[in-house]
Formats: C-alpha cells, structure tokens, sequence
C-alpha cells in the first residue's frame, strides 16, 4: 500500500552554516549560480576503481581502464605482490641481501596504464606493494595456524630485513623519479593484522598464558576471551607492521623527499583499532600522507572512528595533511556470488547510494576511494552490473553537497543533493519495505534553475532508459518542483531515482 506523499526539499539557495544561524539571525539566499566556497560542504575526493599490475590481469584491466576514464574516473589503486615468482627479475640475492635489479617492470606496467588513465584526469594513484619480495626468506615464527590462505603475507627474516627494506625503498625512489607527472602514493602489505601471520611466542593477556595469538588465529569460535586475545594479536601486528614500513618510508624520503606514502590498509572489520593504528603511526614517527583502508561493509563505525582518525592527525604535528584513502573499496569482499550480487540489484545500488552518503557526511577527511574492478564489469545471468551508471552520474554531479529534508519521517528512504553553479543533482532512494511517493522540490531552484531535468530510475534490478523522457520541471515561486509526467516519483522498496538539473 502506498504511504502518503513526501515532499523532499533540497535547499540549493542557502549554506549550512546560514540555517544552523537561522534563529540568530535573518535568513539571507546565495544564488546557486555565484562561486561561494560557503554554500556548501565540498565534496572532492576522487573516486576510481582497483587494477592489478600483476601479469595475469594487466591485459585485461588495460582494456577495462578505457572503460573507466569514460566514466570519468580520477582514480586507482594498483595491486602488486613482491612475493610472485613472476617478479624475482625486480631484485637479486647475493650473500644473505637482497638488492633491487631494476624497476623496469612496475614502470613499465603503470605507464601502459598511464596511456588510458592519462595523469590529467587520474593525477594521484595508489600502489600496493604486498609481502616479502621472493628470493628474501621470512621469518618462521609467523603463520596463520591450522586456515593459512592465499594472501600470507609475512614479514622478512630479521637476517636480511635491513636490505629488503632498502631494496623495496630504492625500487619506490626509482620507479617515482621514472614516471615523473602526478602523485604516486606507495602502500605496504595489505590487512598487515591478519596476513603477516601469527606468533605462538606472543601471548597478549597476562590472566591466559595459556592462550596465545597463534592458537587464535582463523579461529571461528571465538569466547571473550579469544575475542579478546585476537584484538591484541592485531594490535601486536599493527605495531610490528608499522615498525617494519617505517624503514621503508624514511629511507625512501632520505633519498627522495617529495615521495609520498599510504598505510597501513587495514580492513573493516579493523574499525575498533584505527584510533590505535594512527596513534602508533605518530609515536612511531612514521610519516605517511594518507591513511588507507580496504573497506568491504557497510557499518557506520567506519566512518566514525576514521573522523576520530582524521582529529588526531590534525593534532599531530607533522600529520596535518593526512587524509583518508579507501584504497580497496567493495560490497561483502566480493568473494562470492552472493557478495557480487548488489552490483546486479537495484538494492545494491541503493545500498551504494546510502553509503555515498555516508562518505559525503564526512568528506572533508577524504582523499578518494577506489571499487574493486569487478563492480564494473560482473555480469551473471544475463545480468550486468548497474554500477557503472551509477558511477558515473556521481562523477559529474555538482561538487557541493546540500540540505536535505522530508516533510516527515519514513524508515529507509533517504537523499542527497548536490548543487552549485546554477546545477542541482539529487540521489533518492527507498531501502524500506513499502512504496513511497515522493515529490521533489529544489528551494530557491525557481531563480537559478533552467532546461529539462535527465531522470534515471532504478527499479525491478534494471535502470530505465527511457524513464527520464517526460521528466519535467514545474516553477513554484522562488522554488522548482521536479516531476515525472507532473505526478510524484513513484519508489517501490530498493528503487531509486536519480536526478540531474
């Protein structure tokens, strides 16, 4: 049963700050249409999607990257394992230390990539160097007891570390120095907390001696206790991580000053140690220009602790800068059919839109966020993925975010807009279980506002080609109302509606 009808007011004519004012002072308008940085919150990190470097997948994600520069993506990170044997030609071994041969691989790979994602349109890119580069061996002690995967990454053996942190830094100065334009920021291992491994030497808890991070490890049934235990394993990673990168980075900013750094790409299921990482990052003393995340849910802990994060650098001298990178960013890990399944739903793009949202809230700590791949591409079925439009209607989107409000209040159906320069965009979508009817209204539009609205509708796992033909805008004093057909957006639950003016 249809609920009453929502009037959706998108405020396009006044600032933030000016309604929060509004009962100390007079309302004033600011016309749309003028450069005010006031008018709004700016809404400019990049946004991009994840390729690989490795040699099994460059070929095809070259071809998908023309793809993605058509979407106007102004972003990437690109994946690459030190541990492939594929790589061993990068460094040599000789006398128990390892040595950098020639970076003419990674450079190689990222100029081809340079040529369909040109450094104007995707100036700064992230690159992920994971694991122990394949001759050096590792240290023993750590593993992933009985569930060791496919992405193991552990640290160098405390006989040769020393050279392999000079090596991999004297391959991150060179390749840097080689492709010259635009930032290149060098990532380490990713989720350092669970893929370098775990040590049965390390006991967290004092009262449990008898439980140790090893015997914790992959551990699906999990008491306070272990839960508890697991907590300080990933926290002894982190410091053993941060510990190891350190090298890295000042030994590559020794050579090269202008290098730029990321870490330490923990995950989401991390949040409840981001405030600790940054803080070890400070007291470490290792100087990072980003800090990266590989978020693959949805809970709002992210974002929070990640602002929490961003305070504590604003307060840290020398950490001023640093913004946050989702450098992997996906839906459940896509690991599964079940998990690649929002990229083919209409509920999936709904449950992307919210988390846009979410991200805008807080988009003065971002620097960007980067899709896995297959969010572009996926199809199964005979279906394909919606994401790509979705994509691209938020790249070209006014950069301003605005208020938002309804006449009343209904569980699941939330907006965004986005407006400036005599340009309005609006993201509505019904994540609750009846349909809603809902009208439109840009405030102040009427003054501003001129020409047909372009309308895309997501319903029934499809994006309506043909739904934007009789959308309309209707002038209603200093307002503008959008319609489609002068009636109500009609949103069934997991529909959504995009609108550009």
């Amino acid at each position: 049963m249809a609920s009453e009808h929502i009037k959706l007011h998108v405020d396009v004519s006044e600032t933030d700050e000016k309604i929060r004012k509004k009962e100390r002072k007079k309302r004033r308008r600011v016309d749309v249409s003028e450069p005010d940085e006031t008018q709004g919150k700016k809404v400019l990190f990049k946004r991009g999607f994840v390729n690989s470097l490795q040699a099994d997948a460059t070929r095809h994600q070259l071809a998908n990257a023309k793809y993605q520069a058509k979407l106007h993506a102004n972003s990437t990170t690109f994946i690459f394992d030190l541990n492939l044997e594929e790589h061993k030609d990068v460094f040599t071994w000789a006398d128990g230390e390892l040595k950098l041969k020639s970076a003419d691989l990674i450079v190689t790979r990222i100029e081809e990539f340079r040529k369909v994602l040109p450094v104007e349109q995707v100036p700064d890119i992230l690159v992920q160097l994971s694991g122990t580069p394949f001759y050096a061996p590792v240290n023993r002690d750590y593993n992933l007891g009985e569930c060791n995967v496919e992405n193991f990454y552990p640290l160098p053996d405390a006989s040769c570390i020393s050279s392999v942190q000079q090596a991999i830094a004297d391959l991150i100065v060179d390749a840097t120095r080689r492709l010259g334009q635009g930032q290149i920021f060098w990532i380490g291992t990713q989720e350092p907390t669970h893929t370098t491994g775990f040590s049965k030497h390390d006991v967290p808890l004092r009262e449990h001696p008898e439980v140790n991070c090893w015997a914790n490890a992959c551990n699906p049934k999990k008491g306070p206790i272990k839960q508890a235990v697991g907590k300080a394993g990933r926290e002894i990673n982190v410091r053993r991580f941060i510990n190891y990168w350190k090298e890295i980075v000042l030994r590559s900013k020794a050579t090269f000053p202008d290098a730029k750094f990321g870490g330490i790409q923990l995950n989401s299921h991390d949040a409840d140690i981001y405030v600790f990482a940054a803080k070890e990052i400070v007291s470490q003393g290792c100087p990072i220009d980003i800090f990266t995340v590989q978020r693959y849910s949805s809970y709002e802990v992210i974002q929070e602790n990640l602002y929490k994060v961003y305070q504590l650098f604003q307060g840290s001298p020398g950490f001023e800068h640093v913004l946050v990178s989702y450098d992997r960013y996906s839906f459940n890990n896509d690991r599964s059919v079940e998990g690649r399944q929002y990229w083919l739903t209409t509920a999936g793009m709904s449950s992307f839109l919210r988390d846009e949202n979410q991200i805008m809230n807080r988009a003065e700590i971002m620097h960007s966020w980067n899709y896995q791949i297959t969010g572009l591409d996926w199809s199964h079925e005979g279906k394909s993925s919606l994401l790509p439009q979705v994509f691209e209607w938020i790249q070209q989107a006014p950069k301003l975010k605005r208020s938002v409000s309804f006449s009343s209040t209904v569980p699941g159906l939330e907006a965004f807009a986005l407006a400036e320069e005599g340009r309005a965009a609006v993201a509505v979508w019904n994540l609750g279980e009846t349909l809603q009817q809902v009208r439109v209204i840009l405030q102040g539009g009427g003054d501003v506002l001129t020409g047909s609205p372009h309308v895309l509708k997501g319903a029934a796992d499809t994006i309506d080609p043909n739904f934007g033909a009789s959308a309309v805008l209707r002038k209603d004093g200093h307002n503008m109302v959008v319609s489609h057909d002068g009636a109500d957006f009609g949103l069934e639950p997991n529909d959504f509606v995009l609108i550009s003016v």
